[in-house]
C-alpha cells in the first residue's frame, strides 16, 4: 500500500513563546447527542448546532479523511516518508483556502436605447457572496437541505455542488494500524456514501507512479461506490522536480486516462506543499510552475475527467528558512520568493503567488486543515472556538489567506486533508472514549459549520480516516469510525450536516 506522507508543516511556535493556556473545560465531559443539551460546553469548543433534519430526510451518502505528522521542528529525528507538522499558537492545523461561489450580476447597457438588460443573473448559487464563475455539478441541493445528499459523480469531472460540502475519506496508505477496509465499509459507518476516497503514492521514474497497479485497483473500488478518486503523488526522489521528465509526465497522464476510462473522475494533487522547505521539490518557484504547466498539458490531452489540484502549505512560519531545502539568499529562487522586493524573504512576502502556475492550469485550490496538540506532543487537546474558521480565513493566524487567494482566481477550494488527533495513550492528560468522541465531534462541527462554508466557500472535505504510529512513536488516531461507540454518534451527527455524498 502507498505510504502516507505526513501532513503539511505548520509554523513552529517560537521556543521562547509562552505556552498556550490549558483549556478550562474537561475533555472527559461527555457530549450529549448532537444537536442537544450541554450547550455551554458546545459553545466553548465552537460548535453551533445545525437545525435538525426535516421529518422526511433525504437519502444518505458517504465521506473522507487525513494524514499524519512527522518531525518536530525542534527535533533532529526524521521519520521515513513524512512531513513535519509545525504548530501555530495552540493549533497544528493547516491553513486552507476558500472559494465563494456565485455568478456575477452583469448589466448590459444599450447606449442609444437606454435600456438595461440583466444578464447571467444567478444569485446565491453556493455561498451567497462573491463574484465567481465556477462550473458546478448540475445536482445542486437546496440551501435548506440538512443531512447527507446524494449526487452522481460517475462519468464527469468533479465540480462543486452548490449548497453543500462534498465529503469523503483517505483510506489507503503504508504502515497504518487501522482504516476502513473499503469505501463500502466506510459508507456503512457514516450512513451515507462518501463522495470520494483518497490514496497517496510517489512519483516513479519507470512507472510514473510507484503504486500504478494499486491505484487502478482502488479506482475499481471507488467506481463500485459511485465516488471519485483523489490521488496525491509526490516526487520524493532526491532529484525532486528534476526527475519529472516528459516521459514521466506521459506515464502519469496515461494512468489518469486509465482511471477515467473506467468512468471514475480523478482529482490529481501533485507535489503539494511546494512552498515548504522540507521536501526536495519545495521552494523552486520557477521550476515548479514550469513543471506544473507541462503536467497540466499532458494530463488534459489524455484524461478529460481529471481535475488538477494545486495545494500549497499554510503560511504560518513561511518561509521556514531553517529546513533542509530552504531557498538560499542570493539564488534565483530566493529572489522570486521576495515578492515585496526588500531583499529578505519573510512573513511579509506572498507565500502563494510565486508558485502558482496560473488559472489556465489549475482546477481546484486545496489545502489541509488539521488540529494538532501543542508541543511537546502527546496530549489530547480540544480546538478553541473558531479554530477551523481562523485557519481557513486567516483570522488570528496570518495576514495571508489561501481562501482569498482562491476566491480572487475564481477557483473552487477544498480541504483535501482534514482531521484531529486522539491519543489513546497520551503522554499526559486525559484519555478514554469520551475524550475521543468529544474531539472528533467538535472538529467535525467546526469544519461543517454553515458559517465556515458561507465565509470560505469550502466545497469539499476529505477526512483522514487513519490510525497509525507516527512521530516519536506516538500512536495517533485521526479516524471518525475506529471506536464503535464513537462511530455511532458520528453517524447520527451526519444527519444534521449539509454534506454531499455519492449516489
Amino acid at each position: 500500500m502507498p505510504e502516507y506522507h505526513q501532513l503539511q508543516p505548520f509554523a513552529p511556535r517560537s521556543p521562547t513563546a509562552p505556552a498556550p493556556p490549558t483549556p478550562a473545560y474537561s475533555l472527559a465531559d461527555p457530549m450529549l447527542p448532537l444537536p442537544g443539551a450541554n450547550d455551554q460546553y458546545l459553545q466553548q469548543v465552537g460548535y453551533a448546532p445545525p437545525a435538525p433534519p426535516a421529518a422526511s430526510s433525504s437519502s444518505h451518502a458517504s465521506a473522507f479523511s487525513p494524514r499524519p505528522l512527522d518531525v518536530h521542528p525542534y527535533s533532529n529525528a526524521h521519520f521515513s516518508h513524512h512531513v513535519h507538522h509545525y504548530q501555530v499558537e495552540d493549533t497544528g492545523m493547516k491553513s486552507i483556502g476558500r472559494v465563494k461561489r456565485v455568478n456575477r450580476r452583469r448589466l448590459i447597457l444599450f447606449g442609444g436605447l437606454g435600456v438595461l438588460v440583466a444578464a447571467a443573473l444567478t444569485v446565491g448559487v453556493l455561498f451567497g457572496v462573491g463574484v465567481l464563475h465556477i462550473p458546478t455539478n448540475s445536482d445542486a441541493i437546496t440551501a435548506s437541505s440538512t443531512g447527507p445528499t446524494a449526487v452522481s459523480f460517475t462519468g464527469k469531472k468533479v465540480m462543486p455542488v452548490p449548497g453543500g460540502v462534498m465529503f469523503g475519506a483517505h483510506l489507503w496508505g503504508d504502515n497504518i494500524d487501522w482504516a476502513p477496509s473499503s469505501p463500502q465499509e466506510w459508507n456503512s459507518f457514516a450512513g451515507f456514501n462518501g463522495a470520494g476516497f483518497g490514496i497517496f503514492s510517489s512519483v516513479d521514474a519507470d512507472k510514473g507512479v510507484r503504486d500504478y497497479n494499486l491505484v487502478l485497483e482502488k479506482a475499481d473500488a471507488v467506481k463500485a461506490a459511485g465516488a471519485f478518486l483523489l490521488l496525491t503523488i509526490e516526487p520524493m526522489d532526491a532529484k525532486g522536480l528534476d526527475m519529472i521528465t516528459d516521459d514521466v509526465l506521459a506515464k502519469i497522464a496515461g494512468l489518469a486516462k486509465k482511471v477515467n476510462d473506467k468512468g471514475v473522475p480523478l482529482m490529481l494533487r501533485f507535489a503539494h506543499e511546494m512552498n515548504g522547505s522540507w521536501n526536495p521539490w519545495g521552494q523552486h518557484p520557477e521550476k515548479y510552475r514550469e513543471t506544473w504547466k507541462r503536467l497540466a498539458k499532458a494530463v488534459r490531452a489524455k484524461a478529460p475527467m481529471t481535475s488538477l489540484v494545486w495545494s500549497p502549505n499554510g503560511p504560518q512560519g513561511y518561509p521556514w528558512s531553517s529546513e533542509t531545502y530552504a531557498a538560499k539568499p542570493g539564488s534565483a529562487d530566493y529572489a522570486a520568493m521576495d515578492t515585496n522586493g526588500d531583499g529578505v524573504v519573510d512573513a511579509n512576502d506572498d507565500p502563494y503567488s510565486p508558485y502558482f502556475p496560473g488559472t489556465d492550469y489549475v482546477d481546484w485550490i486545496g489545502g489541509s486543515i488539521f488540529h494538532f496538540d501543542t508541543y511537546p506532543f502527546g496530549k489530547n487537546e480540544m480546538p478553541k472556538a473558531n479554530s477551523a474558521l481562523d485557519m481557513v480565513m486567516g483570522g488570528n493566524v496570518s495576514t495571508w489567506s489561501i481562501a482569498k487567494f482562491a476566491k480572487d482566481r475564481n477557483l473552487p477550494f477544498g480541504a483535501f486533508e482534514t482531521g484531529i488527533i486522539y491519543y489513546p495513550k497520551p503522554v499526559s492528560g486525559e484519555t478514554g472514549t469520551d475524550v475521543n468522541r468529544n474531539l472528533k465531534r467538535a472538529w467535525l462541527a467546526q469544519l461543517l459549520d454553515p458559517n465556515l462554508r458561507k465565509q470560505s466557500g469550502l466545497a469539499l472535505a476529505i477526512w483522514f480516516e487513519i490510525a497509525k504510529t507516527e512521530a516519536t512513536n506516538l500512536y495517533r488516531d485521526f479516524s471518525l469510525f475506529k471506536e464503535p461507540s464513537v462511530r455511532s454518534d458520528i453517524k447520527e451527527d451526519f444527519k444534521s450536516y449539509t454534506v454531499v455524498g455519492a449516489k
